[in-house]
């Protein structure tokens, strides 16, 4: 895609991403062109990310307007990227699409936390699946929160926001009996500016510090 600008031809398809950004984000006359090559580039990716990732929980065409909505998204915070300095093209690319991925992320838990006041942090295995079996706030045989979610959601509220942030992103992905997706811990990598194996431990530390707050509260309320 080209145009022609003060008597010049600029050819959009030779722009980097971070240039076509950066034309985005000054919104003058080139911006919708600009965008319009940005989307082109990524939006096979996204689809494909999309579909995969979130396309059980939307089905396919929730996942159809995740994608779309990540774009307008990816529009409006055009100024915010950063490519560090980056110059390979194909790893300019893994930034650009990690930077994609976390709009799309963010957007879904914006979804989920419209659609319910459960928390979703990974706690030991017996609350992982007292999370997930949850009864919704239409179940007429239980209580909307229990005792135990009060609980979780307390000692939730303790932890740092980084701490916050890891343990909701990785409870959003779980799943009894399955691996996490590999791109939950890459994505929280880039966001956070650390190594996996930190992300690891901070969210070992996080899940350490949710159960002894819901034990010590048991135990007091025992004596």
């Amino acid at each position: 895609m080209a145009e022609q600008s003060f008597g010049l031809v600029v050819d959009f398809r030779a722009k980097t991403d971070k240039e076509l950004l950066e034309i985005t984000a000054a919104r003058d006359g080139r911006a919708e062109k600009a965008f319009a090559e940005f989307y082109q580039r990524h939006i096979r990716y996204m689809y494909f990310i999309c579909k995969r990732d979130y396309a059980n929980t939307l089905g396919e065409d929730g996942a159809e307007d995740l994608v779309q909505d990540t774009f307008v998204r990816a529009y409006e915070k055009a100024h915010t990227f950063s490519d560090d300095g980056i110059t390979e093209l194909d790893k300019l690319a893994l930034r650009t699409h990690g930077w994609l991925r976390r709009i799309a992320a963010n957007l879904f838990q914006d979804m989920l936390r419209r659609e319910t006041s459960v928390p979703t942090q990974p706690l030991a295995p017996e609350h992982e699946e007292q999370l997930a079996d949850t009864p919704s706030a239409d179940d007429e045989q239980e209580p909307p929160e229990s005792a135990q979610m009060k609980l979780i959601k307390e000692a939730l509220s303790r932890l740092s926001e980084r701490e916050q942030d890891i343990v909701r992103t990785v409870y959003q992905w779980y799943e009894k009996d399955k691996k996490l997706p590999s791109h939950v811990i890459d994505d929280l990598t880039e966001k956070h500016k650390t190594t996996p194996e930190n992300i690891r431990k901070i969210l070992s530390r996080a899940r350490k510090k949710i159960e002894e707050f819901i034990n010590a509260q048991g135990t007091n309320r025992a004596t």
